[in-house]
C-alpha cells in the first residue's frame, strides 16, 4: 500500500513537471518590446556588446556584417549612443504594437551629465521573440 501511494505521488509530480515545461515553452519570448529595448541599451551601456548585438533582428545584423569589421563599428555606434556607458536611467515614453509582429518603442535615455537623448526603435518578432530592427539613435546600416 505504501509503495502504491509513493508511485501515485511520483506520477503526479511527473505530470506537474511536464505541465510546467510545456507552459514555459509556450510562453517563451514573453518579454515585451519595451523590455527588449531597455535590455538592449542596458547591455550596451554595460559594455556587453555581444549581448546587445544579439537583440538585433537578423536583417539588421546582416546590415552590420555587410559593412565589414561589423563588431568594432557596432561597438563604436553603441558607445556613441550610450555616451561610453553613461546612461543612468532609461524611460519608455511610448510603446505601440502593430498586429503582434511589429512594434515601435520610444525611449528617453538619461545620462550622468544631465543630458537626455530620444530614440525610436522598431522591433519585429523573430521566432516568438522581439528583436530590434532599427534605431534612430544607433545609426544602423
Amino acid at each position: 500500500m505504501f509503495a502504491s501511494n509513493r508511485m501515485k505521488i511520483i506520477g503526479i509530480a511527473a505530470v506537474v513537471i511536464v505541465i510546467i515545461v510545456v507552459v514555459a515553452a509556450m510562453t517563451g519570448g514573453s518579454e515585451s518590446p519595451a523590455d527588449v529595448a531597455i535590455a538592449f541599451y542596458r547591455a550596451g551601456n554595460g559594455g556587453d556588446y555581444t549581448r546587445a548585438y544579439n537583440y538585433l533582428a537578423p536583417e539588421t545584423r546582416i546590415g552590420w556584417e555587410m559593412m565589414g569589421a561589423f563588431m568594432s563599428r557596432f561597438d563604436n555606434a553603441m558607445d556613441a549612443a550610450t555616451k561610453n556607458g553613461d546612461i543612468t536611467r532609461i524611460d519608455v515614453t511610448d510603446a505601440i504594437q502593430y498586429g503582434g509582429t511589429s512594434a515601435t518603442v520610444r525611449l528617453t535615455l538619461n545620462y550622468r551629465d544631465g543630458s537626455q537623448r530620444q530614440d525610436v526603435l522598431t522591433l519585429t518578432k523573430v521566432d516568438r521573440r522581439w528583436r530590434i530592427f532599427s534605431s534612430t539613435l544607433l545609426l544602423t546600416p
